[in-house]
């Protein structure tokens, strides 16, 4: 089911809490499905793969790489699924989860 996500990151948004360390916002959602549980099993799949990443991998995924920067640790704070119906033609109704991640990093010192 991993494969069949298709991630698209919506929002980044960061601020600063202290010296080195930012906190960020991300919305990731996934392809589309047939049925809404389809969808909260992608979106609850996408969280359990977010948690399991390097933190090269998801700097990535959370589109932190155009920082001029490295990373010395990146950690999840909180994640909300939430299933949007949609139809992309008439009387075909697909579902997608929207999976919003807030985070927190701490920027290597150049």
């Amino acid at each position: 089911m991993k494969k069949l996500l298709t991630i698209t990151s919506l929002v980044l948004v960061s601020g600063s809490v202290f010296a080195g360390s930012d906190l960020g916002n991300t919305e990731i959602r996934t392809s589309a499905f047939d049925s809404k549980q389809q969808a909260y099993e992608a979106g609850y799949d996408l969280v359990k793969d977010l948690k399991a990443m390097p933190h090269g991998e998801l700097a990535h995924e959370l589109k932190l790489n155009g920082h001029d920067t490295g990373f010395n640790s990146i950690e999840l704070n909180d994640t909300e699924i939430v299933v949007q119906e949609f139809a992309e033609k008439q009387g075909v109704i697909k579902y997608r989860a929207i999976v919003d991640v807030n985070y927190q990093y701490d920027a290597k010192d150049s």
